[in-house]
């Protein structure tokens, strides 16, 4: 079972790694394209959502990469205290020009002092930017809201990521 398991984590690293490549020279063409001054509105519409979804499919593959590398024990989570906030207002700004393209209101709720966490930054941020941009691709109409919402659990004071919209 073990021999089994390091097989499969060997064949996920292989198979995202080869997967990869294709897709990155896939992302460089589509988001040359999309930027095309001879497209026509809807042309590049379209040329800007076959970019994002190569985008998702390569985020995806991505994290299967980062899945076998846990498995195997070679990556390991880098733990430090993050400002919560301070990371949903910067990856609310990031995706403020889609959502205004889109016609969709982004609405952040957070509170005025700053919001601590303890984690791995580049695996929090990747969490969070794939809700936000689920969310904003599926939203037709409306919005999203970012927030953060403060709890009691047993006692204890603790936060709770918000992402909701009207998709």
């Amino acid at each position: 079972a073990e021999h089994a398991n390091q097989s499969k984590t060997h064949f996920l690293a292989a198979a995202s790694h080869d997967l990869l490549q294709p897709m990155n020279a896939a992302r460089l063409f589509s988001s040359a394209l999309s930027l095309h001054p001879a497209l026509s509105g809807d042309a590049q519409q379209l040329a800007k959502q076959v970019d994002s979804s190569l985008r998702g499919a390569e985020e995806l593959l991505s994290a299967l990469l980062d899945i076998s590398r846990l498995d195997a024990g070679a990556l390991n989570p880098h733990q430090e205290p993050i400002a919560l906030s301070d990371l949903l207002r910067e990856l609310a700004e990031q995706v403020r020009p889609v959502a205004q393209q889109r016609h969709l209101q982004l609405r952040l709720h957070l509170p005025e002092a700053p919001v601590w966490v303890v984690s791995d930054r580049q695996w929090l941020r990747r969490i969070l930017q794939n809700f936000i941009n689920n969310a904003l691709r599926y939203t037709r109409e409306g919005g999203v809201l970012i927030g953060l919402r403060a709890r009691q659990t047993n006692g204890q004071s603790t936060w709770r990521v918000d992402v909701l919209d009207t998709g």
